[in-house]
């Protein structure tokens, strides 16, 4: 419907939301996040991104959404093991499964861009959920 009036902005502050867990799965602290019709699950190859579990939350044993799990959304930027170079940097990163980070693209998930070379094990990623949702 088009506005006939000032339509103030409600503005959502805060680095994290609370999301739905997928049925009968156990993410951890850390896991990234994917998306399973709706609901929150450790990633699995191809999912799309919508976070990092910012606590554990066990629902091995409950139906879809009898829990909730903090999840760090928006950009955000980690040090994370990443075996790399710096001409990795700029390049996108993607994730095989809620632990696993790559920069093959193949049957993978989208989760950011190398921002900064630590060493030849760790990078810092600019993490992006659910930036490859958008088509």
């Amino acid at each position: 419907m088009a506005l006939s009036a000032n339509s103030p902005v409600q503005e959502a502050i805060g680095h994290f939301v609370s999301l739905p867990v997928a049925a009968s799965v156990h993410p951890f602290q850390g896991s990234l996040l994917g998306d399973a019709s709706g609901y929150a699950r450790p990633l699995v190859a191809g999912d799309v991104f919508l976070g990092q579990a910012d606590e554990e939350q066990d629902n091995s044993s409950g139906s879809a959404g009898d829990k909730h799990i903090r999840t760090r959304s928006g950009r955000y930027r980690a040090k994370v093991a990443l075996a790399g170079t710096v001409d990795n940097i700029g390049d996108n990163v993607y994730a095989s499964d809620d632990g696993t980070l790559t920069f093959t693209s193949t049957d993978n998930s989208f989760v950011g861009v190398a921002v900064q070379y630590m060493d030849a094990a760790y990078m810092v990623v600019e993490f992006r959920p659910l930036e490859n949702a958008i088509t």
